[in-house]
């Protein structure tokens, strides 16, 4: 029989931790420096995580895109969706960049419900 390891278990946290966190990664999203945000000319698995998270695309402080994954890296390549709607919008590579904030195994649970809340709030592009 398996012992229970509680090392990987991770207690369910109080709305108000969720709250706290759907604030946390909002406000990085919102406020991160345009020239500190991830430059789409490079090649993003470079230096994206293999961790979930949330990530919005910008233009200065506007938000074009707010998404959510399970997997930063394999999520942001270059057949998002995001990227076929800049080019029809004529929109430059260097006028765009990506934020990105990963999570914790504690509110992986929450991606969706964070991501919902930002995009009611921010009402991005």
């Amino acid at each position: 029989q398996a012992e229970f390891d509680s090392s990987r278990w991770s207690p369910m946290p109080s709305p108000d931790r969720v709250q706290k966190e759907y604030e946390r990664v909002s406000k990085i999203l919102r406020t991160t420096p345009f020239h500190q945000c991830f430059d789409l000319r490079e090649d993003p698995n470079q230096r994206l995580p293999l961790n979930p998270g949330h990530y919005a695309f910008r233009i200065e402080k506007e938000i074009l895109y707010i998404g959510k994954a399970s997997n930063l890296r394999t999520r942001l390549n270059y057949s998002h969706p995001v990227f076929r709607r800049l080019w029809m919008d004529l929109i430059q590579p260097e006028q765009v960049r990506l934020i990105w904030e990963p999570t914790t195994a504690r509110y992986v649970d929450y991606l969706l419900w964070i991501e919902k809340r930002m995009l009611f709030v921010l009402r991005p592009r």
